[in-house]
């Protein structure tokens, strides 16, 4: 019996993109903290994006335990949302994707406004 190849995983932009759109609760990656990465920036950018939309992250064994222990109770939470009928899945991912923005988020979304304003006047 032949299984078909498990997908890559998505690069950096595809999992930024994913952050942006509330589509991840947390994000575990490892890299070897002493040798050179030819992705840093793309790395840098990732961490960046998690940072922004604040999504918990770890790059060591000890913090990917404590965010694998966040994420569990999320599932917990919303399993037993809709076990008991407080939410559907559908909610659940509306309500995800109508998260209010972080502060860094709307801070700089108020100072784009700020300048379009401006260039308006």
């Amino acid at each position: 019996m032949r299984f078909p190849a498990a997908p890559p995983p998505p690069t950096g932009a595809r999992a930024g993109g994913m952050i942006s759109l509330g589509r991840v609760d947390g994000v575990l990656f490892f890299r070897d903290p002493l040798s050179a990465h030819p992705h840093d920036d793309d790395i840098k950018a990732l961490m960046r994006v998690c940072d922004v939309h604040c999504i918990p992250t770890a790059n060591n064994p000890a913090s990917g335990r404590a965010v694998v222990d966040y994420l569990a109770g999320v599932a917990a939470r919303r399993a037993d949302d809709i076990a008991s009928g407080a939410a559907t899945v559908d909610a659940i991912n509306t309500r995800r994707a109508a998260a209010p923005d972080s502060d860094v988020v709307a801070r700089y979304k108020a100072d784009q406004q700020k300048v379009i304003a401006a260039a308006a006047a």
